[in-house]
Formats: structure tokens, C-alpha cells, sequence
């Protein structure tokens, strides 16, 4: 079984948008973000759980 499938396909929309901008950070040297609350606990739970937040975290530099 594909574990996208288990995910709202809104919610694997928005976290393909924050990857691409992940790898953006990435190659101009930036620290990545980490993933903080609600999105954590829909991830975790595959969906069972819903959040519309996706909070992130960042080091400083």
C-alpha cells in the first residue's frame, strides 16, 4: 500500500509544497525547517487526526 494513500491528499499537497521550498533553503545553504503541532499529530496519526496548520521552526543562523 502507498503511505500517501493513508494521508488527505490536501494535506500531501501542502507538504510536496513545503518540500520543494525545503530544498530550495537547502541549496542556498539555509538550516531546514522542523515541522511543529498540529501537521506533526495528522502526520503521525495518518490522517485520522486532522490539523489545517502547518507550523515550522527554524534555527538562527
Amino acid at each position: 500500500m502507498n503511505g500517501a494513500a493513508l494521508y488527505r491528499p490536501e494535506f500531501v499537497a501542502a507538504l510536496n509544497l513545503l518540500a520543494r521550498a525545503c530544498a530550495l533553503m537547502a541549496r542556498g545553504g539555509h538550516p531546514l525547517p522542523i515541522l511543529v503541532g498540529g501537521a506533526v499529530v495528522e502526520f503521525d496519526t495518518g490522517s485520522q487526526i486532522t490539523s489545517g496548520r502547518f507550523r515550522l521552526r527554524c534555527r538562527r543562523r
